[in-house]
């Protein structure tokens, strides 16, 4: 199978969930779980997962839960790449309401930065061995603008934020896929559109494919000016909402390594972020590389 390359953030998550209405200026009672998470972090594991040859440029600490998180990783069979800091691995610290949905959160991730020109410069040089390079927007814009403008791959990316995509803004022509959700897209677009006007009009600022989620309403996609829209099923008795759309851009990564149409790798992704819905992890450790068969 093809190999693909993730650059990104690698994090650790501390994640309370609210066991009632979440009351603010108090303490709520809950739960609070300490796992391992970052966007990047999230696709490369679901990727190895699913059986997929995966390497992965990242920033991790010397501390200990920095070093379980790589020996992991390392354990799925996982390349990593990272540069040597002494800084602490990224934290992520989020509130979630009754119904697993993030009210609050809170991200220290100044380790990200580690990861430069120089850096990608130095263990970018057979770009070629890879079908797709995945890029996380926890990275800065600088390494963003010089890994877009440097490198000829493939590049799928995942909006995570209505600030953080638009560091890719500038060099929309050159991504082969973006996903986003929908406020994402309308802070890329620059305008509040839905459906196919929101499609169009990224179609118009430079993106040739593109995946825009509305929570549990229908997905729309755009590939080479066709546009199309799939319907979400309800999910019942949802865990945990973190990391659904991580797992659904690696379901839709596989699809495409399996040849299959962008609407078809969308309806894989489907069904991999519904199993990670059902589970306390960011990544279902359900998941492997026969949860779809081809």
């Amino acid at each position: 199978m093809d190999k693909v390359l993730i650059i990104g953030a690698s994090n650790i998550d501390f994640i309370g969930k609210s066991k009632n209405k979440l009351i603010k200026n108090d303490s709520n009672i809950g739960t609070v779980k300490v796992a391992f998470g970052g966007v990047g972090r999230n696709v490369c594991e679901n990727l190895a997962r699913l059986g997929v040859d995966t390497s992965f440029i990242t920033a991790i600490g010397n501390d200990d839960l920095g070093s379980r998180l790589k020996n992991e990783l390392e354990e799925l069979n996982v390349k990593l790449i990272i540069p040597k800091t002494g800084l602490e691995t990224s934290n992520y610290m989020a509130i979630h309401d009754i119904n697993g949905d993030m009210a609050y959160a809170i991200s220290d991730m100044k380790i990200v930065d580690e990861i430069n020109p120089e850096f990608i410069a130095e263990n970018l040089k057979l770009e070629n061995d890879y079908k797709y390079i995945v890029l996380d927007g926890n990275l800065n814009k600088t390494v963003i603008n010089y890994i877009l403008n440097r490198y000829q791959n493939k590049f799928i990316v995942d909006g995570i934020s209505t600030n953080k995509v638009l560091k890719f803004k500038d060099n929309l022509e050159k991504l082969f896929l973006l996903k986003a959700n929908i406020y994402e897209a309308q802070a890329l677009a620059n305008e509040n559109l839905k459906g196919r006007e929101l499609i169009e009009k990224l179609f118009s600022i430079g993106l040739r494919q593109v995946i825009v989620t509305d929570g549990a309403n229908d997905i729309y996609y755009g590939s080479n000016n066709m546009i199309g829209k799939i319907k979400v099923e309800k999910v019942r008795n949802i865990v945990n909402a973190t990391g659904a759309g991580d797992s659904m851009l690696a379901g839709i990564i596989l699809g495409l390594l399996k040849n299959k149409e962008l609407k078809d790798a969308i309806e894989i992704g489907k069904k991999i972020s519904k199993i990670t819905l059902l589970s306390t992890d960011a990544v279902s450790k359900d998941i492997n590389k026969n949860t779809i068969t081809f």
